[in-house]
């Protein structure tokens, strides 16, 4: 099942999508509170899965039970909310291979020439070795990120102001629900957004809280695919920056399996149902891997084969201030927003 949360006349409804269609789960059943809503079916795991199942199977066998505006409504007649409001979210770094090529471009901007020639060979030979082991990481890294920055596809992409190098990051993640069995209530995409070019430092600094490079946006894709319906790691992953650069990958390069992934933050951490959980960047698949940017205007477009979609507009920066946005140098294709 693909679960979705839409409004349509004004009434928000939580149901799962067939073909080019939503389904309202309270047209044939109003009686389960876990079915209400999304919160509600995180909540009571047990006992929504189910109930959605047998729902699902019963308009499957009786494609006539689905009457337009009554118990099913046209995909571009309803609006897609985000699918969840998330309680936490936690970002783990699972992906060694974008770790090896995005160190690569980084180290590339943050080092002098001298330290190019001599210590960057070194530290890339180290971590290539590393990029080739999917062996689960003994502690996985990972970041609490702000559960207030999600938008949904079709929003614009912010530019902050105090960065040069904006870049997209697509990424597999998974939804915790309560359950006696597995916690992992279903998938989806998020594009985590990040400003590289201030990134080192923040890193290096006090690392208190949220940082400015991961804190301004993230974009969530419009449905949780259930466990049953898609294999996550066997994702065909295709990403377009508008027409100038098309990158693909797959979503089988991560070191960290979802089950793993849950009984590791629950070590650290309660989680809570709602806890939304991404595994890192898709290798080859984001501006930094690639040392190529996103520009003012570009239509970036993420898709995980059987789990979503999204279409995101990058805005323009109202403004770059260079005492911020320039540690990496001015770019020429930005000239006319740099300020100060």
């Amino acid at each position: 099942m693909k679960l979705t949360t839409f409004t349509h006349n004004d009434r928000t409804h939580f149901g799962f999508a067939i073909d080019d269609r939503v389904v309202p789960f309270s047209a044939f059943d109003a009686d389960t509170s876990a079915l209400r809503s999304v919160d509600n079916y995180l909540d009571d795991l047990d006992a929504a899965f189910p109930a959605a199942q047998a729902i699902a199977a019963r308009v499957a066998n009786d494609p006539a039970l689905l009457v337009e505006g009554k118990t099913a409504f046209a995909i571009t007649d309803v609006t897609l909310e985000l699918p969840l409001k998330p309680v936490m979210f936690y970002d783990m770094l699972t992906s060694p291979t974008h770790v090896y090529l995005s160190a690569k471009t980084m180290l590339k901007y943050e080092m002098n020439a001298v330290l190019r020639a001599t210590v960057m060979p070194l530290l890339l030979r180290k971590q290539k070795k590393a990029s080739e082991d999917l062996s689960q990481p003994e502690v996985p890294e990972y970041y609490k990120g702000n559960v207030a920055s999600f938008t949904g596809t079709g929003s614009p992409l912010v530019w902050p102001h105090y960065t040069s190098f904006l870049d997209v990051e697509p990424e597999l993640a998974f939804v915790t629900g309560n359950s006696t069995g597995s916690k992992v209530a279903g998938y989806l995409i998020i594009n985590d957004c990040s400003a590289r070019d201030i990134q080192m430092p923040e890193i290096g600094g006090t690392r208190l809280g949220p940082q400015r490079s991961k804190d301004f946006q993230n974009v969530m894709s419009p449905f949780i695919v259930t466990p049953d319906e898609k294999d996550p790691f066997d994702c065909k992953v295709d990403v377009r920056i508008g027409d100038r650069h098309h990158w693909t990958g797959r979503s089988d390069k991560y070191a960290l399996p979802p089950h793993e992934a849950v009984a590791f933050m629950e070590k650290t951490a309660r989680l809570q149902p709602g806890t939304l959980i991404a595994l890192g960047t898709i290798p080859r698949c984001n501006c930094l891997d690639n040392d190529i940017w996103v520009q003012p205007g570009d239509k970036i477009r993420v898709e995980f084969e059987g789990i979503g979609i999204m279409e995101n507009t990058v805005a323009a920066p109202e403004y770059l201030d260079r005492a911020q946005a320039t540690r990496w140098g001015e770019r020429a294709d930005l000239k006319q927003y740099y300020k100060g």
